[in-house]
């Protein structure tokens, strides 16, 4: 038995797997930093300073790719937010 989906359905459905993807690509990318030894990501290290009201610490370390002996300190700028 065959059943035609309506239009509406179908853009339903479009609409679910678009954010399925959406969702995919943004876990892949926490995984990526989370497991970096697996994916010669660079990920966060270490912190430095006093923490905002935000709980954001004045510097982050960051390493390129796990293993590298390279570290690289980012300074927070305060100033407006993006929120």
């Amino acid at each position: 038995m065959s059943e035609k989906l309506t239009n509406d359905e179908r853009k339903k459905y479009i609409d679910h797997i678009e954010t399925l993807q959406e969702e995919n690509a943004f876990m892949k990318k926490v995984l990526k930093h989370i497991f970096p030894e697996k994916s010669d990501a660079y990920y966060l290290c270490g912190e430095k300073g006093d923490k905002n009201e935000l709980g954001l610490p004045e510097e982050v370390v960051i390493c390129p790719a796990f293993g590298k002996q390279e570290l690289v300190t980012y300074k927070r700028q305060e100033g407006e937010t993006n929120g």
